[in-house]
């Protein structure tokens, strides 16, 4: 569960930088042939990014280990269960948020379904009875019965703008991320800001007169309908596009905002694999520096890696975070997880791995705490700090049941 908060929080972190990234550095130019790939992929790479972990050096750290201990036991009985949990609390409510966010969104397409079954299909585009409304959603075009005919060409070749780049696409993209990072306030800006785009795009390549699209736009009146998923002629962006139709506005691309965006990016994905880089770099410099030991013994002046306090330390702390599961202690299931970890150079501990189990429910249960560990007091061999592989097995234990008591007789 703690590798979803940390994933979530590193899609967060690329969310904010797409979006504000975009707000301040590329907005004024208006130029929709770049922003809206810049911020689709960037969208997308926000949620692949996390799951990019290089380890390349990871083979190299196993010839390192010059040491491997087993320590003793730690016994976690099912009183343990009932303990707060914050980590589950925070993905109870973004789940709670997400799947209100799901449930407007599928309400919404309801209300549009039921509404297009009140319209009439008039040749290209859905006529909407005593209606000025005006919108797309895929291949559906509807325009109110109360514009104008000599309007209705225009608004027709604008929402068909819409239909034939497949905009409804990106916008039910951005629909699913604001489900998923609700909570997240740069996902509403990108939502804007592509939603948009997409209306210069429209506005581009349907216009013919300027002066006389312009002035549909300032004279017309038209009802909007509430649904976040759908484009509608008189969206919010009216001011804007009026002023990027009557002016030239400079669509060239700001280098520096380009690069410096792209620096915070891939610099905050630098970051997120320092911890599982830190570690290699590590011992690549300490074979570099000396030959490993492939045989060693320690002498009265070694010293094994320690947990910081030791090893009564160490069970208080897996007594507190070790949490018995509940579906285990209804199966009756029982037995001794022996996990091993390596200790490195520094006193991080990292590559955790089962090897020997009982289920996965229990196997689950010991990574998740051991994970959590703070950094251990790293080994040391002939005054240097050496990396050493650790054992550590974990008993789960189920009460003996209450005999029966006898009758008095």
């Amino acid at each position: 569960m703690n590798n979803w908060l940390s994933y979530f929080f590193e899609v967060n972190i690329y969310l904010l930088i797409i979006g504000l990234g975009f707000q301040f550095g590329f907005k004024k130019n208006r130029n929709y042939q770049f922003g809206r790939p810049f911020l689709i992929i960037g969208t997308l790479s926000a949620f692949i990014f996390p799951f990019l972990k290089f380890e390349k050096l990871a083979a190299v750290s196993k010839d390192l280990i010059t040491e491997a201990w087993i320590l003793e036991p730690v016994t976690i009985l099912p009183t343990q269960y009932f303990s707060f949990d914050y980590q589950l609390i925070i993905i109870a409510i973004i789940g709670i948020g997400a799947l209100t966010k799901i449930t407007i969104t599928a309400f919404g397409f309801f209300r549009l379904f039921t509404f297009k079954k009140k319209t009439k299909k008039e040749g290209r585009f859905y006529t909407i009875p005593s209606s000025a409304k005006a919108f797309s959603f895929f291949n559906s075009i509807f325009i109110g019965e109360k514009i104008p005919a000599s309007k209705k060409e225009i608004i027709y070749k604008h929402e068909l703008v819409h239909v034939q780049k497949r905009h409804s696409i990106d916008v039910l993209f951005m629909q699913l991320v604001q489900a998923i990072a609700w909570y997240n306030p740069a996902v509403y800006l990108t939502t804007s800001n592509l939603k948009e785009l997409h209306e210069y795009e429209a506005d581009q390549l349907c216009q013919e007169d300027s002066f006389t699209y312009v002035e549909l736009l300032l004279q017309q009146s038209f009802e909007n309908y509430n649904l976040s998923f759908i484009h509608q002629f008189n969206s919010n962006h009216i001011k804007n596009r009026i002023m990027r139709i009557q002016k030239k506005t400079n669509q060239r691309i700001s280098k520096v905002a380009l690069l410096t965006t792209l620096s915070i990016l891939f610099g905050s994905f630098a970051i997120s694999q320092n911890s599982h880089l830190v570690l290699d770099n590590q011992l690549t410099q300490f074979a570099e520096n000396r030959n490993p030991i492939k045989e060693s013994s320690f002498n009265s002046e070694d010293k094994m890696a320690e947990y910081p306090g030791g090893q009564t330390e160490l069970f208080n702390f897996l007594g507190n975070e070790i949490i018995y599961p509940k579906i285990s202690k209804g199966e009756k299931s029982e037995g001794t997880v022996y996990v091993s970890f390596i200790v490195g150079i520094d006193g991080t501990c990292t590559d955790f791995n089962i090897k020997r189990g009982v289920s996965e429910s229990i196997n689950n249960a010991a990574l998740v705490a051991l994970k959590k560990m703070p950094k251990w007091i790293p080994g040391t061999k002939d005054g240097e700090n050496i990396a050493m592989e650790m054992t550590i097995p974990i008993k789960f234990v189920l009460p003996e049941p209450e005999a029966p008591k006898s009758p008095d007789k």
